[in-house]
């Protein structure tokens, strides 16, 4: 069994270059940005006399960067991706047949890997 990891890499230099850094230690995903402080403001306003319909708005701070792992909004096995998608040939490469279950495609994808470990 392998636990679900967030496998986050360290920002690019470039994004025109999509240049990733290493990948993050597990314990410490991202750098808190102290700076990046963005207040949000909240409100609420009815819209008829009865109070049947209202308009509401939240409030919220935030001050940490992007978590580029969570783009996917999905956390992932190491050694598997969220997704996977094969085409007729490499179906048949696989030995992939109808029916199968998932614990079986992830064994395929494990393999493939190789032993690399899955980063988004």
């Amino acid at each position: 069994m392998a636990t679900a990891e967030i496998n986050n890499l360290n920002n690019p230099t470039n994004l025109r270059k999509m240049d990733f850094g290493s990948p993050c230690d597990l314990h410490d995903v991202f750098a808190p940005d102290r700076v990046n402080f963005a207040p949000r403001a909240g409100f609420a306003w009815t819209l008829d006399e009865a109070g049947a319909t209202v308009v509401r708005g939240g409030v919220g701070v935030f001050s940490s960067g992007h978590l580029m792992a969570l783009f996917q909004n999905a956390v992932a096995r190491p050694f598997s991706p969220v997704r996977q998608g094969w085409n007729t040939a490499e179906i048949a490469a696989r030995g992939v047949a109808w029916q199968q279950y998932p614990e079986e495609h992830n064994e395929i994808v494990i393999r493939d890997a190789a032993g690399r470990r899955n980063q988004y």
